[in-house]
């Protein structure tokens, strides 16, 4: 069984998130995170269900959902990003 991953670990462990949509999203440290390409900055909370994967530090995804109505869950092991 596959743990869940709470927002409170993406906001202390994840450096950059991917949502649904493609965009990918850095954490600023103080619980926002910053889209790369626009600027926007939005709260964990109002991004925590759209985000797809997330990757903590070395590039190594460790939560992950194949949709958007699946729980985010720790992976079993984590794995490399392709292109860090």
């Amino acid at each position: 069984m596959l743990r869940i991953c709470s927002k409170k670990a993406i906001r202390s462990k994840a450096l950059t998130v991917r949502l649904f949509n493609g965009s990918t999203w850095a954490n600023l440290g103080n619980g926002y995170f910053i889209d790369r390409e626009t600027k926007q900055e939005l709260p964990d909370y109002k991004l925590y269900r759209h985000i797809k994967t997330a990757v903590s530090s070395g590039g190594m995804i460790f939560a992950k959902r194949m949709n958007s109505t699946q729980a985010l869950q720790y992976t079993e092991r984590p794995l490399k990003v392709k292109s860090w």
